[in-house]
């Protein structure tokens, strides 16, 4: 599913918009009947990809 939050990232993306384009994508992941970890490495991957500077995961399990 396409998430034009996601989409819009880029290398001079700024944290704020990473964050909020990585939690509309987690969000709309999760409605759709994602499991909630599958969506947060998804959403995150994705940014990854667009360029936007993306932490690495917390913790795990």
């Amino acid at each position: 599913m396409p998430h034009p939050e996601i989409e819009a990232l880029d290398k001079a993306s700024k944290k704020g918009q990473t964050s909020a384009a990585i939690s509309a994508c987690i969000a709309s992941e999760v409605r759709a009947g994602r499991d909630q970890q599958q969506a947060i490495a998804m959403c995150m991957g994705m940014a990854r990809e667009k360029g936007a500077s993306v932490p690495a995961p917390k913790g795990g399990s």
